[in-house]
């Protein structure tokens, strides 16, 4: 990860902005252009730098330190989101990050996949893949909406969850309404967030550029809440989900009573 000038400062001065900033701004990782050492004791000026992910924020924060702003209760906020933690010294996609793609890679591919013998077992895992990604998305950092690329995605999962594709839903719990729904296209709705998220961060993995990263994370955070919401859907579903798994271990039930 590549370090950034934030400004330019005469060396007593950024020793003492670096002091304060570490203190006040500590998930900042701010550094010395010249480094710590004896080289920056013998020159005038000297830098102020972070990851190049973080200058936008840096930029702001010294910004308001040179106005005379306390700084002692910044929190950083949705225009900034942390997007990288480092780890032994490397900087790496933050772990909840990670993990959320990981379990959206692995719920694409058991979809795509279909069914196997075991139906009972195929929706369980679909229902565990969908309850990680439910939960980690509160892990996910705040993000503000901004554009993003909408990839040409086609999921076709017809006939793959029969019997149990149509259902009939409470869109909202405080009104008597209810909706037919079809668990294919549920579930292709949901498919279609998820991995418009996912090609920017795949992106991400091929160039190296973060804005990629931050455009995922904007998808999938902005996409989750409020009645048309992936994680409304998700909720949905897994109510359909718990239904028909019970529907099966029944019937197998049954069948092995019989015999």
């Amino acid at each position: 990860m590549e370090y950034e000038s934030v400004g330019r400062f005469t060396t007593d001065k950024a020793r003492k902005m670096l002091q304060q900033l570490r203190r006040q701004v500590p998930h900042i990782h701010w550094e010395l252009g010249w480094g710590e050492g004896n080289i920056s004791d013998v020159v005038n000026y000297t830098n102020i730098c972070v990851p190049e992910f973080q200058h936008q924020e840096a930029e702001y924060v010294i910004s308001r330190m040179e106005n005379g702003e306390d700084l002692t209760d910044y929190q950083p906020d949705s225009r900034f989101p942390i997007l990288f933690e480092k780890v032994n010294g490397v900087f790496m996609v933050a772990k909840p990050l990670t993990l959320f793609a990981e379990n959206v890679k692995d719920l694409i591919r058991l979809l795509d996949g279909g069914p196997n013998d075991d139906m009972s077992d195929y929706l369980r895992r679909i229902s565990q893949l969908l309850v990680n990604i439910y939960a980690l998305q509160i892990h996910l950092p705040e993000c503000t909406g901004g554009t993003y690329y909408q990839p040409w995605l086609s999921f076709s999962l017809a006939h793959k969850l029969e019997p149990f594709s149509l259902y009939y839903d409470v869109t909202n719990p405080f009104e008597v309404q209810v909706n037919t729904c079809n668990l294919d296209k549920t579930l292709e709705e949901i498919l279609e967030v998820l991995q418009t998220g996912l090609v920017h961060y795949e992106m991400y993995e091929d160039s190296g550029n973060y804005k990629y990263l931050s455009m995922a994370v904007s998808v999938w955070k902005n996409q989750y809440g409020g009645e048309f919401g992936w994680g409304t859907a998700v909720v949905n579903v897994l109510k359909l989900l718990h239904y028909a798994v019970n529907c099966l271990q029944d019937k197998q039930s049954d069948n092995y009573t019989e015999k």
